[in-house]
């Protein structure tokens, strides 16, 4: 946009020290002009058949020349005008009121049967206007090959104004594709991050999960050798019991067999008699040698 600004301001200053305008000035710094304002007026066409809408234009009359603009310029006298008309030797003449207000027409030999139908609202403003114009036509031959000249100049400087904006669009064009080629790299390099970074988080999280799958598994484990280690302690607990009872039964049995023992050797033949008890205490006596590996309960020494 800037560059296509500085074109358009350089070429209107380009246009006018072409024209001859650049200096001519009045004592406020605005270019002089016979009169301006907004008229509406009709597409430039044949007398035989004028047709087209009103259209709303502003209107600068300057140096016998008549130049029409969408909307007042910025400047006093800009020169990219929507048209341009040569007055000299042009008939100008009221045609009576209309639809909308008071029309008025500028009329050529050269025109090949083509007018320039203007119009206002303000009666009075339409007089002042037919009065200039028709001091305007009053210009010699001179200065219509002037307007022409005017014309061919105003093209050219088009042309270039053209030309230097159509460059100045190329660039920003070209600035455009490198800025979209430069957010689009962006924006894939964000979409990578984007997956790199959900990829991440997804691995975390199985991470996280096998994590707590393996802490689960180690809790579990350990309440399995808890428990197996309380079976172990009840069991030794429980056996302990068991050999106390058993030294104690051993004991009492040593002692059964040296009171045996004694009674025999004293022959009391009552005790002696009695297999029963013989063989209940031999019974004892193998079972202990197998609990405990130890030898014969004979051999031990008696308590």
């Amino acid at each position: 946009r800037k560059s296509l600004s500085r074109a358009a301001s350089l070429g209107n200053s380009k246009a006018q020290e072409m024209l001859g305008l650049g200096g001519r000035k009045s004592q406020n710094g605005t270019l002089q002009v016979q009169r301006q304002g907004y008229l509406f007026k009709k597409p430039f066409s044949k007398k035989s058949g004028l047709r087209g809408n009103w259209q709303k234009r502003f209107f600068v009359l300057k140096d016998s020349f008549l130049f029409w603009y969408n909307v007042k310029p910025a400047v006093a006298f800009d020169m990219s005008p929507l048209g341009c008309l040569p007055l000299g030797g042009c008939s100008v003449f009221p045609m009576g009121k209309e639809s909308g207000g008071f029309v008025f027409e500028v009329s050529h030999p050269d025109f090949n049967n083509h007018v320039l139908q203007l119009k206002s609202k303000d009666k009075a403003e339409v007089d002042d206007w037919i009065k200039v114009l028709q001091d305007c036509s009053k210009a010699t031959w001179q200065n219509a090959m002037l307007g022409d000249a005017l014309i061919q100049k105003l093209k050219h400087v088009g042309t270039t104004l053209e030309k230097e904006k159509e460059a100045a669009l190329q660039e920003a064009r070209r600035n455009a594709e490198q800025w979209s080629d430069l957010r689009n790299q962006k924006l894939q390099i964000m979409e990578e991050q984007v997956e790199r970074q959900r990829q991440y988080e997804v691995a975390l999280l199985a991470e996280k999960e096998r994590a707590a799958e393996i802490e689960d598994e180690v809790e579990s484990r350990n309440a399995a050798l808890e428990r197996e280690r309380r079976q172990q302690e009840e069991e030794r607990l429980r056996l302990e019991m068991m050999q106390k009872k058993l030294d104690a039964a051993y004991g009492a049995i040593l002692k059964l067999e040296a009171a045996l023992e004694r009674r025999q050797r004293t022959d009391l033949e009552g005790m002696s008699s009695k297999p029963e008890l013989q063989a209940h205490i031999a019974t004892i006596k193998s079972f202990m040698n197998s609990r405990d590996g130890q030898g014969s309960v004979a051999d031990a020494p008696p308590s």
